[in-house]
């Protein structure tokens, strides 16, 4: 760009890290578009029991304390019903492998982990799925059931991926990053995206990344 106070060219220079420009390049070629996605609180809702109690005890204090408007107070008590019911909900299943809603027993079904690599070794988790309330049960560590977590899928979750794996040329290269722990992205991941049609499961150590809070 021509410099405003003197009549000679200048110029800007950037410093990028290494292969940003051949990635970027690849995705012009390509005309592909690349796409990060977040996990933590946007395309799932996580919890443990222990994540239970505490946002039910959050809840409670601030309901205790209130002096705000009752329709703000009333949408506390119906949030805190919710945690009351996914928590027993999940109780069950850590006990059991086995939880009743509305009169119905779901058991785990037992779901294949695909590898990262050729040689990866075979895991298998034990997932109870309510479909029609967005709900999935699962196990980060299959062996020890306090590992156990409620996942609530965002609803419009299988609208976009649908649109992202739609048929023809391709359009999107997905990454995720989170803040989650690895083993636990990576399950997270697995139950957005089951098949493996949008991160292929030997490019998943490349375009799952797990970074720290504040970071």
């Amino acid at each position: 760009m021509p410099s405003k106070q003197k009549k000679f060219p200048c110029f800007w220079c950037f410093a990028a890290p290494v292969g940003l420009y051949n990635s970027c390049l690849r995705m012009l070629n390509m005309r592909c578009l690349s796409i990060v996605f977040d996990l933590d609180e946007t395309l799932i809702v996580a919890n443990t029991m222990k994540s239970f109690e505490d946002r039910i005890e959050v809840l409670r204090v601030w309901i205790a304390q209130s002096i705000m408007d009752p329709m703000r107070v009333s949408g506390m008590y119906a949030e805190m019903k919710r945690y009351i019911d996914d928590r027993l909900l999940l109780k069950q299943y850590i006990e059991s492998d086995v939880v009743m809603d509305n009169g119905k027993t779901y058991k785990v079904q037992l779901e294949e982990v695909l590898g990262l690599s050729d040689g990866h070794e075979r895991l298998v988790r034990p997932v109870i799925r309510l479909p029609e309330k967005n709900i999935v049960l699962t196990r980060i560590n299959s062996e020890i059931r306090d590992t156990s977590v409620l996942v609530r899928l965002r609803p419009a979750w299988e609208d976009l991926r649908s649109y992202l794996t739609a048929k023809g040329r391709k359009r999107f290269e997905v990454y995720v990053c989170t803040m989650a722990e690895r083993d636990c992205a990576l399950e997270m991941w697995r139950l957005l995206d089951l098949e493996a049609h949008l991160i292929a499961s030997k490019q998943l150590s490349d375009r799952v990344v797990c970074v720290k809070s504040g970071k």
